[in-house]
């Protein structure tokens, strides 16, 4: 019974998680993503939601506000809009128009940076975001995925650096950016704008500011789903807690239902050439979305001439959306709708094997302008101070040496027969000299015996019908022993 639990051990927990021997020092990862999504998600300059809604309802609207309103449905819930002829460039073009900007000044490492060269415009669920340290689409996305707007999502190109290895040099310059030191004097730093006018309440809902992810520079943000809070006229402040788990080479020999994770060569994605859970999920659901809606959310991952549903379509990506749920399974195999739809569809997402993510500890306090700003005077290249929400935020790491956790092997090969001997050693004198044995007198032995005495059990002795005298007298040994 101890050996079969022994086995069934091996065979369907070979996997421990358990706290390295060694911490990593915070060199060795990058600094994260950070990905940041105004809530006011147009300008009033290009687009002005509630000036178009007041003609709409009135009647005496243009063609081009009409079809403006349409496209601006897709990222708001605005109550109005009318279904409108569309191409996919004059919905992405309007996109890039009508999104505020909202980088007022930037710093990283103690020096001030560029936010243009160091932000980069992304789509999201959210509409038009803005990150930072995260990879360029030539090294996130395969070259089937289409970008219509080429200046979306550029940024520098992956240097020194890989996904499951880390830094394969030891120079500073490389990208993703290195974490290098701790400490508030080392942040990143960002003061975000936000013009008065530009907030749409419909748009925004009850929520104002920014919605902040936090993420790992291969990993495609999912907002909506993680995200915490930068309100206006607020500073926050984000200690950086990373944790990383790694799985030594021998878990490998292991099938990745096992030990319940993936590493870079097993799982090929369509879309993207980095994998990730949080990226087969969003290309899962592209496709799931696609099989249903015949086209996909204008912010995920797509082939050329894939159509994206806005207006009327809209709600069939909010309902695969708000109605779909991953099966409560170990393996996120199946993805499956609790309403109208059957089908399945399998994702087969399981996490990274060696994988970091980034925790954080907020704060936050009321910004504070001294006396001497008075609110009609212009603050910071031209933005005034009562026309405008000023919002602050800051990153930076807590601690040197970071928490490590990693996937051995709880039996290996060596390990199991050890174990298999012991208790039969224990239990019945077992040993491979007795194997040995065993193997010997039931095949070399037999053989022997039959090729020279025509028998397999060995030469006989015949049995004498004739009387033992020496059990007759006994004396007369004696006698002549005497």
């Amino acid at each position: 019974m101890m050996v079969y639990q022994i086995f069934d051990r091996y065979k369907n927990y070979p996997v421990l998680m358990a706290f390295s021997m060694k911490e990593t020092r915070l060199q060795q990862i990058p600094f994260p993503a950070v990905t940041i999504c105004p809530r006011a998600k147009f300008s009033l300059s290009r687009f002005n939601a509630t000036a178009v809604q007041d003609k709409v309802l009135r009647k005496n609207h243009t063609s081009q506000e009409k079809e403006e309103l349409a496209f601006a449905s897709s990222v708001c819930a605005f109550p109005i809009w009318q279904p409108v002829n569309y191409t996919r460039e004059n919905f992405y073009r309007f996109l890039n128009e009508s999104r505020p900007y909202i980088l007022k000044y930037c710093e990283y490492l103690d020096q001030v940076q560029k936010c243009r060269d160091n932000f980069t415009p992304i789509l999201t669920e959210e509409g038009v975001c803005y990150s930072f340290n995260i990879l360029d689409k030539a090294d996130m996305f395969r070259d089937n995925v289409e970008f219509i707007l080429p200046n979306y999502h550029s940024a520098t190109s992956m240097k020194n650096w890989e996904v499951e290895k880390g830094y394969t040099a030891s120079e500073i310059d490389a990208y993703p950016r290195r974490a290098l030191r701790v400490g508030q004097k080392n942040a990143l730093s960002i003061m975000l704008k936000t013009k008065k006018e530009d907030i749409e309440f419909l748009c925004a809902g009850l929520q104002s500011g920014y919605r902040i992810n936090v993420h790992f520079p291969s990993v495609y943000p999912d907002v909506t789903q993680n995200f915490f809070t930068v309100p206006l006229g607020q500073s926050v402040t984000g200690l950086i807690i990373p944790e990383m788990i790694r799985t030594s080479e021998g878990v490998k020999q292991f099938h990745p239902k096992t030990r319940d994770c993936y590493f870079q060569s097993e799982r090929p994605l369509k879309f993207f050439k980095v994998y990730s859970q949080t990226n087969c999920l969003m290309e899962c659901k592209a496709n799931y979305t696609l099989r249903l809606c015949g086209c996909v959310g204008f912010w995920m991952p797509k082939a050329e001439g894939t159509p994206i549903c806005i207006m009327m379509r809209q709600f069939c990506v909010e309902d695969v959306v708000d109605n779909t749920f991953f099966a409560v399974s170990n393996d996120y195999s199946l993805i499956e709708d609790k309403s109208k739809y059957s089908n399945l569809t399998q994702c087969d997402c399981l996490p990274m094997c060696t994988d970091i993510t980034y925790k954080l500890e907020l704060s936050q306090n009321p910004i504070t302008f001294p006396p001497a700003f008075p609110h009609h005077l212009q603050i910071m290249n031209g933005d005034w101070l009562d026309l405008t929400h000023f919002s602050i935020l800051t990153l930076y790491f807590k601690n040197n040496h970071i928490e490590t956790r990693e996937r051995n092997e709880l039996y290996s090969l060596s390990d199991v027969i050890a174990n298999f001997g012991g208790l039969l050693g224990l239990f019945t004198g077992f040993s491979i000299l007795s194997a040995i044995e065993i193997i010997y007198f039931l095949s070399l032995r037999i053989w022997g015996n039959i090729k020279l005495f025509s028998n397999w059990s060995g030469s006989r002795k015949e049995i004498s019908n004739e009387t033992d005298s020496s059990k007759i007298a006994p004396s007369s040994d004696i006698y002549h022993m005497c």
